[in-house]
């Protein structure tokens, strides 16, 4: 077949899908996905169905005895986000590539189950103006997932001209990019004049050059990225899509877990990790690991082991990292990794000089996972700053044990590289701030010091700080010249009885009301909590070799950061704080906030941000070391 709109193609197979049979909801729009078979078919297009469980088609329907059939064994009930998301795509993706389809037709992508998007074939969507009422109740993720498939569509058949305006309004969707089926209401000016009812041709071109759209994203696609996503309590999810933010070019992002309605970027194309070596095979593109203590992150690890290559970059984010690697394997069920089994703690090896010792992760599968990123030829890069990392070689333990870099064999083969944050000081941010701090009455005038991220006090100093805090309010009598004090606990609690210490150090000198707890959401969220702020605090004893996430957004924002000098992350005098007298420090840095030097340091945060970690420049850094390491080994 040679497309009407002189690009030539021989496609001839398209896979529809058939959610809407097993809908209790059919009524007009089981008549429209009817009416669109039809339509395609008398193009001459073969067509197959895709039926779920619970269709409700009978025997003598038209679809069951017109059409090839394809069988999913899934449910088009309920939200399926997870894993039965993941699953779903991955089965899609296998299908149109065993049965060569050219074109997936999404004809009810409001309805579940939920999918990402699919490698192995163009996708044509179907719009409904009513779909893009954002909902009143219920959840929003649904929603936003329904406007994500149509805006990643590799093109858009609206069953209306409103629908079709809908799609340049919202999506800013180009008249290439749409057809109308339907031509009940009165045109649109600007929209495209290939309407009509059944619009055939129009329809027959938007197919060829929806398939022409979905070859070029392959040739084109210049990064795969294998990441945690938003949704997850991560903080490298914010690493990652800073940096796609930020990239100039198309981008693949695969994920295991999170929200993928919260991915925005134009630019990007998400993908599940089900299917990470298929787009690898498909595209060919540089490949970029995140590699941290994080459940979201393990399947992204093992994909790193089985596929890893020359040229692929592994971002390393602490230097520490296998009690607690192993600590989520074993919750997972897993009993061995790499070939080798995972001992009990409690177990003994025999040392070298024949001696019991306590079970080291580092004889077991961590250690030979040290051996293989030092040996398979991948390019490891850090975001740790050498500061940072003196810092972490110094720290000892409370029972005098030192730092344990458990990367130390392979250290040399380690780039440094800066950690990089997109642009945050944006206005929609200090609208949203402003409207916080009004809801919460919170005085515009008060200085609010706020801690971002998991509520934990392992490493992150927050009992000693609260209670430093609460001694400077109880010595300034809650006021700085007049102007309120309040500290803000902003992420997920992990530790509750950290949270119930908390609280009673402030109800214990009558202050409960200038203690703040939030736990945002949406990732975003993070951003307008941050910019209620006078200061952020972020404080670490450098006991696992890793950078501050919230710190880095904090100077994007042009919040100032109060940091401790153990961190090793001070980048000016006025809000670094000796770690032996955190209470003197928070008075002196209070003093500086509520002077008219605080803009200076607002413009020293910002300009420090600018100088050291642009994200554009952050992920050139890892791309280059990538080539560089590539071309030389």
């Amino acid at each position: 077949m040679e497309g009407r709109a002189g690009v030539g193609t021989t496609m001839n197979r398209i896979l529809v899908d058939g959610r809407i049979f097993s809908s209790c909801d059919q009524g007009e729009e089981i008549d429209g996905v009817r009416q669109l078979i039809q339509n395609l078919f008398a193009m001459g297009y073969h067509i197959e169905v895709l039926l779920f469980e619970g269709c409700v088609l009978g025997s003598d329907d038209p679809i069951i005895n017109g059409y090839g059939l394809q069988n999913a064994p899934f449910s088009t009930s309920g939200e399926n986000f997870g894993e039965e998301m993941h699953r779903f795509t991955r089965f899609l993706t296998r299908l149109l590539h065993s049965g060569r389809f050219d074109i997936y037709v999404d004809a009810t992508p409001h309805l579940g189950p939920l999918r990402l998007e699919v490698p192995t074939a163009s996708t044509l969507a179907v719009a409904d103006e009513a779909w893009f009422s954002r909902p009143e109740a219920g959840p929003l993720n649904l929603w936003r997932n329904t406007m994500l498939r149509l805006d990643r569509a590799d093109g858009v058949i609206c069953k209306s001209v409103g629908a079709a305006e809908c799609m340049r309004s919202f999506l800013c969707k180009q008249p290439g990019h749409l057809v109308t089926m339907d031509h009940k209401d009165e045109p649109v000016a600007g929209l495209d004049e290939r309407t009509g009812s059944p619009a055939i041709d129009a329809l027959r071109d938007l197919a060829v050059e929806a398939v022409s759209r979905h070859q070029e994203w392959r040739k084109t696609a210049g990064i795969q990225v294998f990441s945690s996503i938003p949704g997850t309590f991560c903080g490298i999810a914010d690493h990652t899509t800073a940096h796609l933010h930020d990239y100039v070019g198309v981008a693949a992002l695969h994920f295991s877990e999170g929200d993928p309605s919260r991915i925005a970027p134009f630019n990007v194309r998400l993908f599940s990790y089900l299917d990470f070596d298929t787009v690898s095979d498909l595209c060919g593109m540089r490949r970029l690991f995140q590699f941290g203590v994080s459940e979201a992150l393990l399947p992204g690890i093992e994909l790193m082991l089985s596929s890893g290559r020359a040229g692929d970059v592994v971002v390393i984010h602490e230097r520490r990292f296998m009690h607690g690697l192993e600590s989520i394997m074993r919750e997972r069920g897993r009993t061995q990794f790499l070939g080798q089994p995972f001992l009990a703690s409690q177990e003994k090896l025999i040392g070298s000089a024949g001696r019991a010792t306590e079970y080291d992760p580092a004889d077991g599968p961590m250690g030979k996972l040290v051996q293989w990123l030092g040996q398979s030829g991948i390019t490891l890069v850090s975001p740790l700053s050498p500061a940072s990392k003196s810092e972490f070689d110094r720290y000892v333990d409370p029972l005098g044990a030192p730092a344990r870099n458990e990367l130390k064999p392979i250290e040399g083969l380690i780039h440094d590289v800066p950690f990089g944050m997109d642009e945050r000081a944006l206005p929609d941010v200090l609208r949203a701030a402003r409207r916080l701090k009004s809801e919460r009455g919170i005085p515009a005038e008060a200085i609010v010091l706020g801690h971002f991220g998991q509520i934990i006090d392992e490493i992150k100093l927050l009992r000693e700080t609260a209670a430093a805090f609460v001694q400077v309010g109880c010595q300034l009598d809650w006021h700085i010249d007049e102007r309120p004090l309040f500290l803000l606990l902003c992420g997920k609690i992990v530790d509750a009885q950290l949270v119930a210490d908390i609280r009673q150090q402030f109800r214990d000198v009558g202050a409960q009301d200038r203690l703040l707890f939030s736990t945002p959401f949406l990732e975003e969220g993070f951003d307008a909590e941050m910019r209620i702020c006078t200061a952020s605090i972020c404080f670490r004893k450098q006991a696992w070799g890793h950078q501050s996430n919230a710190m880095i957004r904090s100077l994007a924002l042009g919040v100032p950061a109060l940091v401790n000098t153990a961190s090793g992350w001070s980048y000016d005098p006025a809000t670094t704080i000796d770690d032996d007298n955190i209470a003197s420090g928070l008075h002196k840095a209070l003093g500086a906030l509520s002077s008219p030097r605080a803009i200076d340091l607002r413009h020293w945060a910002r300009k420090h941000y600018e100088d050291n970690h642009r994200a554009d420049v952050a992920l050139d850094a890892m791309l280059r070391a990538g080539f560089e390491h590539a071309a030389t080994h």
